[in-house]
């Protein structure tokens, strides 16, 4: 189960051409040969977005009129297919077939892309975190999704009258949608850190030896709600009005969601190193896994750029080796003289396309 099929035309530097997929695939090549093209391509169909810009545009080949993407794979017995055409003049068209008849979100993989930025979480500014802990929710936790977008729509309206563009009645009024949805959405984030929380300690205490990881012994992860824990957020909003009406903004509230990652009581950002850092946040993708696959039938997929440039030889087989044992696709990018000189025996259960 899974895409067995990518198929590219006038898309940035490939004409026309098409690569057969596996379960396990990785794609290697030189600087500039298309590599996280190739991946940008599978997150585009399968998600309507690239992750390299937000004018897609920019896609098409040099002095064509347009793209065409397609990827073709399986689900069980059926087969399913997708097709993506952008041209200069007109939007993105995607179309989902499940056997030949159009077909809901639930047949398709979920998309989980790591790029090095992804791998900057712990170290890095919340917004990694939060994105990371969305992405993840959004799949598992129900109507979470629709919580959100509710409440972002309220954080943007109160905003706007925070800097004086809305009324003071309409301030009052956004203020109470806000406080509405975000109670609602703090519920779910609040659920969904639980559920999280629960499998990814437990997956990672279990194999921790096993994996060669004795330093993530002491993993504690604590949720953030986004505000003083102390106060409901109706009061918390009320006593900080003012200060929000001076710096224009929202100062609290679940969109400052966090995660705190501690190890033995002491940050992990100041007691792993950065190779370690690595190690843990690639394994919390990897034991989300199983969450996502329970949830939704489409499995799911990991699109992984340039993960040697990212770990040394000892951490590379530690993931490469979870990789494996997933159930789910996996499709890795790397420079062709950073694993071709290693001698992975790892390496022969992954399909090799070179660029």
């Amino acid at each position: 189960m899974g895409l067995n099929k990518l198929y590219l035309q006038d898309f940035r530097l490939f004409d026309q051409n098409s690569f057969e997929i596996q379960q396990n695939t990785l794609i290697i090549g030189i600087n500039g040969s298309g590599k996280t093209t190739a991946l940008e391509a599978i997150h585009l169909v399968l998600t309507g977005k690239s992750h390299r810009t937000t004018e897609l545009k920019e896609c098409i080949k040099d002095g064509c009129e347009g793209f065409k993407l397609a990827l073709e794979g399986s689900l069980g017995n059926s087969r399913i297919s997708l097709r993506a055409i952008k041209t200069q003049k007109k939007r993105l068209l995607i179309t989902k077939k499940k056997d030949a008849i159009p077909a809901k979100a639930a047949d398709f993989p979920i998309v989980r892309l790591i790029l090095a930025s992804n791998l900057r979480m712990i170290e890095g500014e919340p917004d990694l975190r939060r994105d990371f802990f969305n992405k993840t929710m959004f799949h598992v936790e129900q109507n979470s999704l629709e919580a959100y977008k509710e409440y972002q729509r309220a954080l943007v309206q109160r905003n706007k009258a925070l800097k004086g563009k809305l009324s003071e009645k309409e301030l009052q009024i956004w203020t109470g949608r806000l406080i509405e949805s975000g109670i609602k959405l703090d519920r779910k984030n609040k659920s969904f850190f639980s559920k999280f929380n629960k499998s990814i300690l437990g997956l990672l205490e279990e194999n921790r030896y096993k994996e060669n990881t004795p330093y993530l012994r002491g993993l504690e992860m604590q949720f953030f709600q986004g505000w003083n824990k102390e106060k409901d957020l109706e009061s918390f909003l009320n006593e900080t009005i003012n200060k929000d009406k001076i710096i224009g903004y929202t100062s609290g509230g679940p969109h400052r969601l966090d995660l705190v990652i501690n190890i033995k009581k002491k940050s992990a950002k100041s007691t792993l190193s950065r190779g370690q850092q690595k190690i843990l946040i690639l394994l919390m993708y990897l034991y989300s896994d199983s969450i996502l696959r329970e949830e939704h039938e489409g499995g799911v997929i990991y699109l992984v750029d340039d993960i040697t440039s990212e770990l040394d030889e000892r951490n590379l087989k530690i993931i490469l080796e979870k990789f494996v044992s997933l159930q789910s696709q996996v499709i890795i990018t790397s420079l062709k003289d950073r694993i071709e000189n290693k001698n992975y025996k790892l390496l022969d259960n992954f399909k090799q396309i070179k660029l």
